[in-house]
């Protein structure tokens, strides 16, 4: 992993090109920050890795923000997670995605997960209900994601 971008403080990070996904960009956006820092990062990061590293802006994936529930927290509570889509509602939590060690999330990195919009307390956002792959994900005894409230 090599560092593309660093702009304001966010960090951009050019990913290998996998064979089912491609080149992508993982971006770390630090905690309250201002989304419209990223998109220029983004840019810039792209960018850097056409003159740096020959990867034309047309070989990226593209990617969205995704959330992810968090279990255990004592109450509702979603992380936004950079995704890579691959189409239908469907997207890819890479790999190599930090998990952070005191999160408990319903979906790991590697997941390949069905998104749907849902109300969240910031506004709609994509929100991933289910894996593609169990075996890719944990889920509760039952076999069922955790119940939660639509509204949080």
């Amino acid at each position: 992993m090599n560092l593309v971008a660093e702009h304001n403080g966010i960090l951009a990070r050019i990913r290998e090109d996998l064979p089912d996904i491609g080149w992508y960009l993982y971006v770390t956006l630090p905690s309250g920050e201002s989304r419209d820092y990223l998109q220029d990062t983004k840019e810039i990061a792209i960018s850097q890795a056409a003159e740096d590293y020959g990867i034309p802006a047309s070989a990226w994936q593209a990617t969205d923000e995704i959330h992810v529930y968090l279990r255990n927290e004592g109450t509702d509570v979603w992380r936004p997670v950079d995704a890579i889509r691959l189409g239908e509602g469907l997207f890819k939590i890479p790999g190599d995605t930090r998990l952070p060690d005191y999160e408990d999330w319903e979906f790991q990195p590697g997941s390949v997960v069905r998104c749907v919009a849902r109300k969240l307390s910031g506004g709609v956002r994509l929100t991933a209900i289910e894996a593609e792959e169990p075996n890719k994900t944990e889920q509760d005894g039952a076999g069922q994601p955790p119940t939660r409230s639509e509204s949080k």
